[in-house]
């Protein structure tokens, strides 16, 4: 992932870029994590390194990068996971439209708290 002209650009598939962005924007929204909590390089990295399973995997990269919010959400095939990943595009467009952050589902993990 990066930064470019301030858009976030991502290579990786639309799962694996919001794995991640759901559980920091969910610590944040909730107040889990603060600014306070990420303001130096070491407590900025250890919270990354404490998303852990959340984290993208690499190897999937794929083509150019291009902007996180062109990147296609998965086909739902009508039930499981593909049920979540729609649930995970509408609270991404509940967020754009400045509602509250969803709240984390169960067995989710709060341990950087």
């Amino acid at each position: 992932m990066e930064i470019k002209g301030g858009m976030l650009l991502s290579s990786l598939p639309f799962d694996e870029v919001m794995r991640p962005l759901q559980r920091i924007v969910r610590h944040l929204a909730t107040g889990a994590v603060t600014v306070t909590h990420l303001k130096r390089q070491p407590q900025m990295v250890a919270y990354i390194d404490g998303l852990g399973a959340d984290l993208p995997d690499p190897s999937k990269a794929s083509g150019s990068p291009v902007p996180v919010e062109d990147l296609p959400p998965p086909a739902s095939s009508g039930g499981g996971k593909g049920s979540e990943g729609a649930g995970g595009s509408s609270a991404a467009a509940a967020l754009r439209a400045g509602a509250a952050a969803p709240t984390p589902r169960a067995g989710g993990s709060a341990s950087a708290a």
